[in-house]
């Protein structure tokens, strides 16, 4: 079991993560906050890297994933359900 003060500390970095800043940077090399209205918000990410688009192909193979996924999660919980 990991202790709760190590579970607290790494949600702690984890969500301080800039991950709007580090997206923007990889998908179209700006820097979000010298852009719309200089926030490194989902907000703003939006708003700048409009169009987000995906194919109709791209969104059946994105179901498809969380359909295997759910899938996986429910065989698991069955599994402990037996065991218990």
């Amino acid at each position: 079991m990991i202790p709760l003060g190590l579970v607290v500390i790494l949600s702690y970095f984890v969500g301080s993560f800039p991950t709007s800043i580090v997206i923007t940077k990889i998908a179209r090399g700006i820097d979000i906050r010298n852009h719309g209205s200089g926030n490194a918000g989902g907000t703003n990410v939006i708003r700048v890297l409009v169009p987000l688009v995906a194919t109709n192909d791209q969104v059946d193979e994105g179901l498809d994933v969380l359909e295997s996924a759910l899938a996986a999660v429910g065989e698991k919980k069955g599994a402990v359900a037996q065991l218990v």
